[in-house]
């Protein structure tokens, strides 16, 4: 299997930031804010009229357990951002800004999933896990019973790991809620091949390069091509500030009503202009 690694080139140039953002599915755009209004507007230098919603989560990246209650003692898995809020709609762009990194671990790191997929086609001995996860329907949305906060819902959504938009935009992906349809009979060959695709991540993700955001970092990441992870670490110091975004290449737009009501002025639902 080919690696499927990435290390994000850093620049200070938005121009360049999205010419490497198309070609690597992840970029650095090296800013001077730290602050959360610094991720909008990160945001909009490097993708400009592309953007049409953008959307803080409720929660921010930091890991004051008053506020975000992560186990910071275990590392954060391969993932892709906003399924469990917007189903197929789900962002296609994910933005993190550094305002300040912890002192000891928190290393992210990334898997470039369409990569991954082109290695497994690639692969003669792979061609009966490659049509499961082109063709098989799966449960891509996070079960009730995970649903532990009173205001949370599960938003359904039924794709194949694969898949493409209207306008061609082929789309990978990979998170802890992915399982065979509930509600249909499972076959052994499917249960073989989701694990082996569960497999084949935690392969990737264990050969990843590792890389530390440092204060003022961008980290602009294409959510329909690449996963991303983070090492555990000590202390609740380490703060990042999210933005998730819609452009006129995604699935489909967030319905008003989905979006979160804003907390604060970090959090912004409307048009860019």
């Amino acid at each position: 299997m080919c690696q499927t690694g990435v290390i994000p080139e850093r620049t200070s140039d938005p121009g360049r930031a999205f010419h490497l953002w198309s070609s690597d599915g992840a970029v650095i755009l090296s800013t001077n804010r730290t602050d959360p209004a610094g991720t909008l507007a990160g945001a909009r230098e490097v993708f400009g009229p592309r953007l049409i919603v953008c959307q803080s989560p409720p929660t921010a990246a930091t890991d004051d357990p008053a506020m975000h209650p992560v186990n910071t003692d275990v590392a954060l898995d391969l993932h892709i951002d906003g399924y469990t809020a917007f189903g197929n709609h789900y962002p296609d762009l994910v933005f993190l800004l550094c305002e300040q990194q912890a002192a000891t671990g928190g290393e992210s790191f990334i898997v470039d999933g369409q990569r991954l997929l082109g290695a497994i086609a690639s692969d003669p001995t792979q061609r009966a896990l490659s049509r499961f996860l082109c063709d098989v329907t799966l449960e891509q949305s996070r079960p009730a019973e995970v649903c532990e906060d009173g205001t949370s819902r599960p938003v359904r959504s039924r794709r194949p790991v694969a898949s493409r938009t209207c306008a061609g935009r082929l789309t990978v992906r990979r998170h802890q809620h992915q399982r065979l349809l509930d509600d249909a009979p499972s076959r052994p060959e499917d249960r073989q091949h989701l694990a082996a695709w569960a497999q084949l991540n935690r392969e990737a993700a264990r050969t990843a390069p590792r890389f530390h955001l440092q204060p003022g970092d961008l980290l602009c990441l294409d959510n329909y091509r690449v996963f991303s992870g983070r090492e555990p670490y000590t202390g609740y110091d380490r703060v990042l500030h999210k933005l998730w975004a819609w452009t006129d290449m995604a699935f489909g737009l967030p319905r008003p009503g989905d979006l979160f009501a804003a907390r604060n002025a970090d959090t912004v639902a409307a048009p860019s202009r």
